[in-house]
């Protein structure tokens, strides 16, 4: 059963509630209810009127009419609960469809009869039916939407504040708990604190927003109040104090406080009234009071002896408001000295929506100031900063042109003009033209205006204006175009091209381009160039003219003598070749064992020996020793073929000098050294085990066990250091064993400085010593125990048999918020799976012991089982021993409902990591405190037709009754 649609006839305001389903709200008493009753395939519509309505409190548990399953309807009548009775029974499951729609007619029948109750529900007892299970969060957000004091319920409410529009009538509930939650999410995201770096990037390409920028400023903290320079013009009030200074003839100092009166009290002189006077009001006041006291201060005659001075150590702070288009709204606490860019900064800034040009300020109801951020920055103009006054009111209205600035100007960014400011007064803020600027004309791209639009689509069009005119003593002046909103400027770049200049590549001294001049031959330019260089190649040169309409014309000249002298045009581009780039290379290639492999140029008779040396060659005797010095292979091409033959070599001839073996070296020869393990083969040996060093290591003359151990860095900790196993490869063929196995003793002496050489038995190439592990070795066996115990923290175990429980009780043992069965073991990354309750209770079944590495958290008593999955509101509900699985179901609203899909069989996931499949018969699975409870989502498979299912399995069944009666009657006779 769902509800198809709500229709609003007001007389007198009730409550329509769904229980479990997290959804509340006021109904008038006139709704009409179409019910649609999905049964067996098809659909059958009642419609309740208004007189059904009126009198109940309704409850409606969702309904499913598939194979079977118990269906209840539930109706308050004020506070007394009426069982209407059973809709549908299971032996009615097969009966026609009529009996039942006939049923529904009769309950149909009772709404009609019943009298309307018009007496208002209490709100005790709304408060009542709010506080069964399921509807906590429910309360609690109702209880916080309208305060303790204002839970009294207005039941008065206007009608339209109820309806609904048509697309609204078919919404989901579900859909209304998500909007409750997204406004829950909208007030988080206002408290979150403030981000520079997010406001920076909001305000980075606009102009003047950066000044506001302070690191210093959290939203979290405090705003310090900080004092400034002393404010002549400031007004003294009540509270405030200063110091009095008098030195000279007469010398004291007195702290004096204006009382609440707005009064001071000094010695000798009496009270006076300061309040609202300004410092320099005060000071005037001061002097005049004590020359009466004091005459040397003001003598009638000659110069004053006796001087004084007012200091204030403290002074009453402003309370100034900031609204608008501002990061951080409200009332701000400033010192008395305080600017209106001072409370802006304050206030984490402007937004990029807000002006900059036209910031309001309000005093006793009146905008005394427009303060323009512009001017301050252009002109460094602080008459423009005002400063504030307790109770004043800053304002930032909103932005009002804002034109983007593009191209060859100091400052790209995005401006605020004024409506009377133009082109001229936008270039002037961006910091002026650049040098590379393009003056004859600039480009403005425009919106079409809201009023010349002659259709939705908007349009924007390009306009070119002249920019720039030149006045006298050759100034410049920038034109004073009119600006609209939105509009996007751009200074356009002078195009470089460079003229009256010649271009000399190639052989030369001296590269690049030449000023052209009239009249201006081959032999000027070589002569600015520097010259040709030796291997110059004279006999072509190229050279490329360019004439004035950009087609080129190829030359190809001779540079030799007498055709040198030729005249050059503007634009000539002119390169000389040289013989080494046109002239293929002489390569030889030396490899192999050498310091630095690699080609070489060939030279006029190089030899062999020659091109070692210049490779690194082998005089090191280090290098030398590890060269295979008896050959060496030298690989030449054929004459005229590309076939190769190898030359073999003596490298211990050529060095010695013999030049029958030192050849001269030919185009494309290539030599390889080869190393001395061409011929000998290194010997090696292998450790492994519990040594620091694993591996493999060169064999040495006499080697030992022991000399192999200290090539690996010595025993690792734990090892067996008293023998070592090695084992050898079997060359004997005499044994067919593939390998040979000795134990050899290692003596502690031979580790020592003044120990012997004790060990006879020399290691061969490619033994394989293996030192094994100490039996008799334990390392410190720890395990981490944190949470809800008295004394968490590492532990090491003392036997191999240890369990959970010993070392919890080793621990001081549980604390009273220990929640046991919510232990998590971890082993290796892995989470352990088991009853931690029953295993702390020494279960045998149950029992856990601890390995090295364990990790065992123990939390405190969660008091929630979490429902997750296909369910309409997943999260955290209250934990109750008296409820089932499906009690926790319904408190998330209920499996959901959908044409295409259904809930599977829930899976509860149990706090020590055990789970259990909801099989859908007598016994759910118990739900405990801390538990998972996961309802699968699963698509539907086809309706079937059970009618003719069932007759196919009577049929079966009665085949089956007959072939049995038959066989009975075979074996009677």
């Amino acid at each position: 059963m769902k509800v198809l649609s709500k229709r609003y006839e007001p007389t007198h305001e009730k409550y329509f509630k769904i229980r479990n389903l997290h959804y509340f709200n006021l109904y008038k008493p006139g709704i009409s209810l179409d019910i649609q009753l999905n049964s067996f395939g098809k659909c059958t519509t009642f419609e309740l009127d208004k007189h059904m309505i009126n009198s109940y409190f309704w409850q409606f548990v969702k309904m499913n009419l598939t194979r079977g399953e118990k269906v209840w309807t539930y109706i308050y009548t004020g506070r007394v609960r009426v069982f209407l009775g059973l809709i549908i029974i299971l032996s009615s499951i097969f009966a026609q469809e009529n009996s039942l729609i006939e049923e529904m007619q009769k309950i149909e029948d009772e709404f009609k009869t019943a009298e309307p109750v018009t007496d208002e529900i209490p709100q005790s007892k709304l408060i009542e039916e709010m506080s069964k299970p399921g509807n906590e969060s429910l309360l609690e957000q109702i209880k916080n939407s309208l305060g303790e004091e204002s839970f009294d319920i207005d039941l008065q409410k206007d009608e339209s504040d109820l309806e609904s529009s048509d697309s609204e009538k078919n919404q989901d509930l579900q859909d209304l708990v998500d909007d409750e939650d997204k406004k829950l999410k909208v007030s988080s995201i206002s408290e979150k604190m403030f981000d520079i770096d997010e406001y920076y990037n909001s305000i980075k390409d606009f102009y003047g927003y950066k000044i506001f920028i302070n690191p210093d400023v959290e939203s979290k903290k405090p705003r310090p109040v900080i004092y400034s320079a002393r404010n002549e013009n400031h007004i003294i009030t009540p509270g405030e104090s200063f110091f009095l200074t008098v030195w000279g003839d007469t010398k004291f100092q007195r702290r004096l406080e204006v009382s609440g009166e707005g009064t001071i009290y000094i010695d000798d002189v009496g009270v006076f009234p300061v309040h609202g006077l300004t410092i320099v009001q005060l000071e005037k006041k001061l002097k005049k009071l004590l020359s009466m006291k004091y005459k040397t201060i003001n003598p009638d005659k000659g110069e004053p002896t006796t001087f004084f001075d007012v200091y204030f150590d403290k002074l009453n702070t402003l309370t100034v408001f900031v609204s608008g288009e501002v990061v951080s709204q409200g009332p701000y606490e400033m010192s008395p000295n305080s600017s209106i860019l001072s409370l802006l900064i304050n206030a984490k800034g402007v937004t990029p929506k807000g002006s900059l040009r036209n910031i309001k300020l309000i005093r006793n109801g009146s905008v005394i100031k427009n303060f323009d951020v512009y001017e301050y920055l252009q002109k460094g103009d602080e008459i423009q900063d005002v400063i504030l006054r307790d109770g004043d009111k800053i304002f930032v209205p909103t932005r009002h042109n804002t034109i983007s600035l593009q191209g060859e100007v100091l400052n790209p960014l995005k401006y605020e003009l004024k409506d009377n400011e133009t082109l001229a007064d936008l270039i002037m803020y961006s910091g002026g033209l650049l040098s590379s600027a393009s003056t004859d004309k600039v480009q403005i791209e425009r919106l079409t205006p809201i009023q010349n639009r002659e259709s939705p689509v908007v349009f924007s069009r390009i306009f070119d204006f002249d920019f720039v005119s030149i006045i006298n003593d050759n100034k410049i002046v920038i034109e004073p175009v009119k600006l609209y909103d939105r509009d996007i400027v751009t200074i356009h770049s002078i195009p470089r091209i460079l003229t009256d200049y010649v271009a000399l590549d190639g052989a030369v001294y001296r590269k690049g381009r030449f000023e052209f001049k009239e009249g201006m031959r081959m032999s000027d330019l070589l002569s600015y160039s520097g010259g040709l260089l030796a291997d110059a190649y004279t006999e072509k040169v190229e050279l490329v003219r360019t004439f004035p309409d950009q087609s080129k014309l190829y030359k190809s000249i001779s540079l030799e003598e007498g055709f040198k002298d030729f005249n050059l045009s503007n634009l000539d581009s002119i390169k000389v070749w040289s013989n080494w780039v046109l002239n293929s290379k002489k390569v030889v290639t030396i490899n192999g064992y050498i310091k630095e492999p690699g080609f070489v140029y060939l030279a006029d008779s190089m030899k062999v020996s020659d091109l070692i040396f210049s490779r690194g060659g082998l005089v090191d005797e280090w290098r030398r020793n590890r060269t295979y010095l008896l050959r060496a292979e030298l690989t030449r091409f054929l004459e005229g073929s590309t076939r190769t033959r190898i030359i073999t070599l003596n490298l211990n001839k050529i060095l010695e000098g013999d030049k029958s073996e030192d050849l001269f070296l030919k185009d494309g020869d290539q030599l390889r050294i080869f190393d001395i393990n061409l011929a000998y083969n290194e010997e090696r040996v292998f450790v492994s085990g519990y040594v620091k060093n694993e591996g493999e290591y060169e064999l040495s003359t006499n080697m030992t066990v022991e000399d192999l151990i200290l090539k690996a860095n010595g025993f690792k900790e734990g090892a067996f250091e008293g023998k070592a196993i090695v084992f050898r490869m079997n060359n004997s063929e005499v044994n067919d064993s593939l390998s040979l196995v000795y134990e050899i003793d290692i003596s502690d002496n031979y580790f020592k400085i003044s120990g012997s050489r004790e060990s006879e038995f020399l290691l061969k190439n490619k033994d394989h010593v293996v030192i094994r592990k100490d039996p008799y070795y334990r390392d410190v066996r720890k395990i981490t125990l944190f949470g809800e115990v008295k004394f968490p923290g590492v532990y090491s175990l003392i036997t191999e048999y240890e369990t959970l429980r010993d070392i919890i009780e080793r621990a001081g043992g549980l604390t009273s918020e220990a929640f046991i069965e919510g232990s998590i073991l971890t082993r290796d990354t892995m989470k352990i799976v088991s009853d931690f309750k029953k295993a702390y209770e020494k279960n045998k079944n149950y029992g856990i012991t601890l390995k090295d590495g364990d990790g065992i958290y123990i939390p405190k008593h969660p008091g929630t089982v979490t429902v997750e999955g296909y369910v309409y509101t997943p999260g955290l509900i209250k934990y109750r021993k008296d409820w089932g699985l499906n009690d926790y179901i319904e408190a998330a609203g209920g499996r959901i409902l959908d044409v295409d899909y259904q809930a599977g069989k829930a899976v509860t996931y149990y706090p020590g990591g055990n789970a259990k499949v909801d099989n859908g018969w007598f016994f759910k699975p118990e739900v405990k405190e801390g538990s998972r409870i996961f309802v699968p989502q699963v698509r539907k498979e086809p309706d079937k037709d059970w009618r003719a299912e069932m007759r196919a399995w009577l049929g079966i069944l009665t085949t089956s009754l007959t072939v049995v009666v038959l066989i009975d009657a075979v074996y009677d006779k």
